[in-house]
């Protein structure tokens, strides 16, 4: 059996509104996880926030 190694792009994107503890306008890093994007911090953690899709502008 051969390990499968999954790689995620980080996501910077600019907020459009409070998220948890962000401010509006604020650039966070995000990846993409199950369908949804969570804060990239949050992904060794067991309760991931998730940030709408239609909440944030992608910083490129």
């Amino acid at each position: 059996m051969t390990a499968q190694i999954i790689t995620m792009e980080v996501i910077t994107a600019r907020l459009k509104n409070d998220i948890h503890e962000h401010q509006k306008g604020e650039t966070v890093r995000l990846l993409p996880f199950c369908g949804k994007l969570i804060l990239e911090d949050d992904l060794s953690k067991k309760n991931k926030r998730i940030v709408p899709y239609q909440q944030i502008d992608i910083v490129q």
